[in-house]
């Protein structure tokens, strides 16, 4: 479980049975979207579980490396080569929200 060693039981974010990292389809598509394209669903608790380096590397290319920002849309991958950011997959340390998207980036989901 996340956290498991540190935190209360009570705080810990256990992994969903059947829970799946996906990626959106494409950019601008939030995860709601994205599981419910999948006839699952997106539980934001959950949206943790990808909110690591590590989960983003195994599902986007992230050639210029990863970052941290801000962002209800994150965790996610920057597509659009406008932005300063283009190609580096961004975690946060605030909540992602299900229904979040944003145009310039494509979001890595946790769907069940």
């Amino acid at each position: 479980a996340y956290g498991a060693r540190w935190l209360p039981a009570d705080e810990r974010i256990e992994r969903a049975s059947g829970a799946q990292l996906l990626p959106a389809p494409a950019p601008g598509v939030s995860c709601d979207e994205a599981c419910a394209g999948r006839g699952l669903r997106c539980e934001e608790a959950q949206l943790q579980l990808a909110n690591s380096c590590e989960a983003l590397r195994a599902n986007f290319a992230c050639e210029a490396g990863c970052g941290h920002q801000l962002g209800d849309e994150i965790p996610c991958y920057v597509t659009d080569p406008a932005r300063d950011t283009h190609g580096v997959c961004l975690h946060s340390d605030v909540l992602s929200r299900c229904a979040a998207a944003f145009k310039s980036t494509q979001r890595l989901c946790v769907c069940v």
